[in-house]
């Protein structure tokens, strides 16, 4: 089974880092990823772009591009992991050890089963 692992944090506590830590951040993170990866886990995965960098398409009518941040959150979209699982408890467990792994973590990860395999046309309706 697939999963996405969405990492979700306030990227104003990323930006009051010193360099230091989130250079022990990134060891941390870096390490984890060798892990899953070495177990067969992870599929595809990367941090992303603060929120400010992002951009938007909402197709209804002529369509609208907007720059982001996109909605008044506390917490912004930062990366994301793309797992084979054996099912949602191991996914959940991944991602308590993503948060443990993570000096002082303070976001969330939402987790959410993939319907097919990657590369395939789906035709979900």
């Amino acid at each position: 089974m697939q999963f996405a692992l969405l990492i979700w944090f306030d990227e104003s506590e990323v930006r009051e880092r010193s360099p230091e830590e989130g250079l022990r951040v990134l060891q941390q993170c870096s390490d984890h990823n060798h892990e899953l990866l070495a177990q067969g886990l992870f599929l595809s995965g990367a941090p992303l772009l603060p929120s400010a960098t992002a951009l938007a398409y909402n197709a209804a009518g002529e369509g609208i591009f907007s720059d982001g941040p996109f909605a008044e959150t506390k917490e912004q979209l930062a990366g994301f992991y793309i797992l084979d699982c054996k099912d949602r408890a191991e996914a959940l467990e991944i991602a308590e050890h993503i948060i443990d792994a993570q000096e002082n973590f303070r976001g969330g990860i939402e987790i959410h089963e993939s319907i097919g395999v990657m590369g395939e046309c789906i035709t979900c309706f």
